[in-house]
């Protein structure tokens, strides 16, 4: 796969927001051997640092789709109320089609009454 797809493009600009706008910090090293973890503390605090503003990120993202779906009902609900049905649009195209033909038929009939046409 190709670093220049829109997927690794949306991915990086993901990644880039999910972190504030700045690089991800690099993983803290873990210690040698078998003994307690004197940086376990520090891991656990930068975890809960970076879960809490995910979940920032988040309650955010949850508000903006929430406006998003009520504006999409209402526009898909004007869309649907637009689109005729098939007996509305055969009516329509029948009336087209005698209104054409009145016209037609009084223009004819105009042209005859004032003898523009012999017949």
């Amino acid at each position: 796969m190709s670093s220049d797809t829109p997927f690794n493009d949306a991915l990086r600009d993901l990644r880039r927001l999910a972190s504030g706008g700045r690089p991800p910090r690099p993983p803290v090293a873990s210690p040698k051997g078998d003994e307690e973890d004197p940086n376990m503390e520090h891991r656990i605090k930068r975890l809960e640092d970076d879960v809490r503003a995910i979940r920032s990120d988040l309650a955010g993202v949850v508000s903006r789709l929430g406006a998003v779906e009520g504006k999409l009902d209402l526009l898909v609900t004007q869309i649907v109320a637009k689109i005729p049905s098939s007996l509305q649009l055969f009516s329509l195209m029948v009336g087209t089609l005698v209104a054409i033909v009145s016209i037609l038929g009084g223009a004819i009939a105009l042209a005859q009454w004032l003898r523009l046409i012999p017949w």
